[in-house]
């Protein structure tokens, strides 16, 4: 894989012109038959490159996969992505994510995916994740009490939303605790699971999904980031605004700021509204009043009493 990638950086360098397999050989030290293999290799993964007979090979355009290096280049960020994993097809970056830190990967480490075929929401739901979104699992090793994973969860859920509108154009709501909408429309979410003991979190995986380029069908009505701009969204560019928006919140989510609750609270589309909250074993209807210190939604119930939740599915009523 590297010397697919020296191969991508010098006929990137070399912009129109070509790059005899005689050069590209001479730099990294190989055959012209082990280029020509690699050349097949990177046209496998969505490179355009040209062959030009007996003038060598010319880049015409960057693959649109998530790949490894094409995330990290350009990528401006300390924490997040110093270790990319790209899959085509997976069943779940969060699985694969756990299993990792489970081994002991390194906080800031992304697992990638074209595709999933066991993605999953809240409650357990199967979340439909076909090619043309953004599928992808963080881990982080953040050094807080497990209560404070609710919090976790808002901060990626509106890292996600700033991140799709800065990258799209398209104005991003959020519906408690941290689905991305566009009106009604669903357009993205986040998963957030943790491991740890009662008094510390080992790790936490922090999945977001956003429908990028597909529509999917689930349980509320949907949309995609194409379907609302009017235009294809360049996968790995928003890849690369996920990580660097959700990092800069991060880092002051470690120092102990909670002004991005105020930043969460104005792109609610939740304040305000009769809700019900689902939970296993319960049904809760009230009006949302407030968001806390905590990432709990605060219900106004019908008696006039107050009551804190901090998790469940929540649905608007009006």
């Amino acid at each position: 894989m590297e010397y697919e990638s020296l191969i991508i950086d010098a006929l990137l360098e070399a912009g129109a012109k070509p790059v005899s397999g005689e050069e590209l050989a001479g730099r990294l030290g190989i055959s012209r038959t082990a280029v020509w293999k690699h050349i097949r290799a990177l046209q496998r993964e969505g490179y355009h490159i040209e062959v030009l007979r007996g003038r060598g090979y010319a880049l015409k355009g960057l693959s649109s996969r998530p790949l490894e290096r094409e995330v990290r280049r350009g990528l401006s960020t300390r924490r997040f992505g110093k270790r990319v994993i790209y899959y085509e097809r997976v069943g779940s970056t969060n699985d694969v994510a756990r299993e990792l830190a489970r081994q002991g990967a390194e906080e800031g480490t992304v697992v990638i995916a074209g595709e999933q075929t066991r993605g999953r929401g809240r409650l357990d739901r199967s979340w439909e994740s076909p090619e043309g979104g953004v599928f992808l699992s963080l881990i982080v090793r953040p050094h807080i009490p497990p209560a404070a994973i609710s919090r976790l969860s808002l901060l990626a859920g509106l890292a996600a939303a700033k991140a799709a509108e800065s990258f799209s154009g398209v104005p991003i709501g959020l519906k408690w605790p941290n689905d991305l909408m566009v009106d009604d429309r669903k357009v993205g979410g986040v998963l957030c699971e943790m491991e740890g003991e009662a008094e510390r979190v080992d790790f936490a995986i922090v999945g977001i999904g956003i429908d990028a380029n597909c529509d999917v069908s689930v349980d509320i009505p949907t949309t995609s980031l194409k379907k609302e701009a009017g235009a294809a969204v360049d996968i790995t560019g928003l890849i690369r605004e996920v990580l660097r928006v959700f990092e800069n919140l991060y880092e002051g989510f470690l120092r102990g700021a909670a002004d991005f609750l105020e930043d969460y609270k104005e792109r609610s589309q939740t304040l305000g509204k009769d809700v019900k909250i689902l939970q296993p074993k319960r049904e809760i209807a009230g009006k949302a009043v407030d968001i806390d210190g905590e990432g709990a939604l605060v219900l106004r119930l019908r008696d006039g009493s107050y009551e804190r939740v901090l998790s469940g599915d929540c649905i608007h009523l009006r």
